[in-house]
């Protein structure tokens, strides 16, 4: 992620026994009209698996896990996201992103993620934050379904 990384938390963030770290990568200018926050270009999660850290989750252009896509995101890549972060004694990390500007044809609505105890992963929570979304392997966009 480079020189530019901040580590925001570490320790046993999903409340699944391992060790995670968040780093993110901060905006370095936020648009204007965007209140100031926790505004990312991009954020991992990373779990220490033995010796070595690997990547659970990644938000960048779009928020994935090792599954793929997370559901109910925006299908148009986001430039920036503001983050929030809040650690629930039973949940773990919740996580919540919301595009800085608006995606093309829609509006910037938060998208929760949080652990899945159940997948054993970082999911997406459906508009009620009630229930898990399944990933999507890839990304059907206007664009992609051009046959020529």
């Amino acid at each position: 992620m480079g020189s530019e990384t901040d580590v925001l938390l570490f320790g046993d963030l999903s409340k699944n026994g391992q060790q995670q770290m968040l780093a993110v990568n901060k905006v370095k200018a936020l648009p204007p009209g965007v209140p100031r926050g926790n505004a990312v270009t991009r954020a991992v999660i990373l779990e220490k698996d033995g010796g070595t850290w690997k990547e659970v989750l990644r938000c960048d252009e779009h928020l994935e896990n090792p599954k793929g896509f997370l559901g109910g995101t925006p299908l148009a890549p986001v430039n920036g996201w503001r983050m929030q972060a809040e650690q629930d004694p039973a949940k773990g990390l919740l996580l919540y992103f919301t595009p800085l500007t608006p995606p093309k044809g829609g509006y910037a609505v938060p998208v929760e993620v949080r652990w899945n105890p159940k997948v054993k992963r970082y999911q997406s929570m459906d508009r009620s934050f009630e229930n898990f979304l399944n990933e999507l392997p890839a990304l059907e966009t206007p664009e992609s379904q051009v046959r020529l």
